[in-house]
């Protein structure tokens, strides 16, 4: 396709969508885990019990307890950050939020994965 004089459009790929689905949005494909983890709310001492649904390298989506108190309500909760302790792997990672629903959060990692710190 030209446009204008000499000046050809490149052909640009779009990425398939994982599974076939064509409401996936997903770069990386998740995979399930179901393990415990911890999430730590800024400027909030107390931490809150999940459990880590599936994961995959840019992302997870964590079940919350049913009846869990949320501090991150409403939508102004989206983009908002926190640190997510993965409890069997002992590592930590830093978190935004990018869906929130009643017992659910799907998550974006902002950082790597890192072994979290050892206690004295």
């Amino acid at each position: 396709m030209s446009f204008g004089k000499g000046r050809v459009r490149p052909l640009v790929a779009k990425a398939a969508p994982i599974d076939g689905d064509a409401s996936e949005k997903r770069w990386s494909s998740r995979r399930a885990s179901a393990s415990p983890g911890l999430v730590y709310p800024g400027g909030i001492a107390a931490s809150i019990p999940c459990m880590i649904a599936d994961q995959s390298v840019t992302g997870a989506r964590l079940q919350m307890q049913p009846g869990w108190v949320n501090p991150f309500s409403g939508y102004s909760s989206i983009g908002q950050a926190f640190k997510l302790v993965m409890r069997v792997d002992r590592v930590e990672v830093d978190c935004e939020i990018v869906r929130i629903e009643e017992n659910e959060i799907g998550v974006r990692f902002l950082s790597v994965m890192r072994p979290m710190p050892k206690k004295n």
